[in-house]
């Protein structure tokens, strides 16, 4: 466990010095002057200071780790535990024990002492198994965490030297040149990169959807590699496109591809609308057969080559 004592800024304008003074007489008491300020857990007669408490958060930590980044090097290392800071408001327990002391002092000046029946009892040997659950116990478990000794540990700035030589224990001194491998390079890289599925629709013909992966779409023909980029991306720019295909793609051979499958308005190439729209096909949305469609697409790029803007 570890806990970490807060100072509080008491000059500070966001601080209420009223309701911090009657923090510190609750907890200390009204007479807290007739005693020594180490006896008091708040020194200055208000509330200067608050405690954070550790818990742990993460059990498995087998899978965390803490990293510096240093001279474009990111060092890594593993983790032992995790702990999360928390308030701890203990410290206010011990105003309800002071009204329970007054009331039990008030109650015993009023009570006459009497006659007291005195039962004698004798301890019965303990099992095993008893002894075990107790040990095992909640109550004694934070028994023994109360009785643990605290050790006392000073807080050093980010820009102390004692930081810098923590610091400097997570960087790794040893490096390596070469880290061997132990699987062949076609197993290292698929596990980067999805394997080839078959995607064909019922025609045998690959549909061009947002569902294809790039590197499928390197596999196929130059031409059927623009008509399905053009289709998904609606609107590229030449040297765009030239990135998305593949490196054997020469611009020359593009270019001739592309003016087969699109038109060039105002410097961006746009799919040609019978290729969206085929004569013999339907629109899913409102039934409108395709050559009507071509045409009512072929008409609105038409007056984006002529206007900048086209108003509906």
């Amino acid at each position: 466990m570890v806990q970490l004592e807060m100072g509080l800024n008491c000059r500070s304008a966001n601080y209420d010095k009223s309701k911090g003074e009657q923090i510190a007489i609750n907890v200390d008491g009204v007479h807290k002057d007739d005693r020594s300020s180490s006896e008091n857990f708040f020194k200055s007669g208000l509330m200067d200071k608050q405690m954070l408490v550790s818990h742990r958060t993460v059990t498995d930590t087998s899978r965390c780790a803490i990293g510096i980044l240093t001279n474009g090097e990111l060092h890594l290392n593993a983790l032992s535990g995790i702990l999360q800071l928390k308030p701890d408001l203990s410290y206010l327990d011990k105003v309800d024990d002071k009204i329970r002391a007054e009331n039990k002092a008030q109650d015993e000046d009023f009570e006459e002492e009497g006659p007291q029946q005195v039962m004698v009892t004798f301890a019965q040997p303990e099992s095993d198994w008893k002894k075990k659950a107790r040990e095992t116990s909640f109550q004694t478990l934070q028994k023994k965490l109360e009785e643990e000794a605290w050790y006392q540990t000073t807080f050093h700035p980010l820009a102390s030297e004692e930081s810098l030589m923590e610091r400097g224990r997570l960087l790794c001194r040893k490096t390596f040149e070469e880290i061997p491998f132990t699987s062949k390079k076609e197993e290292y890289m698929n596990c980067f990169v999805a394997p080839e599925m078959d995607i064909t629709g019922a025609d045998g013909e690959n549909p061009a959807s947002d569902t294809t992966s790039l590197t499928y779409l390197k596999t196929l023909p130059l031409l059927e590699q623009v008509k399905a980029l053009l289709i998904n991306v609606k609107v590229v720019g030449f040297s765009h496109l030239l990135a998305l295909l593949s490196k054997e793609s020469e611009a020359a051979q593009v270019l001739r591809t592309l003016q087969q499958v699109a038109v060039c308005i105002k410097g961006n190439w746009v799919v040609k609308s019978d290729i969206l729209y085929p004569s013999d096909s339907m629109g899913g949305v409102n039934g409108v057969i395709g050559k009507v469609l071509a045409k009512a697409r072929d008409y609105i790029l038409s007056l984006y080559v002529e206007n900048q803007y086209v108003n509906r």
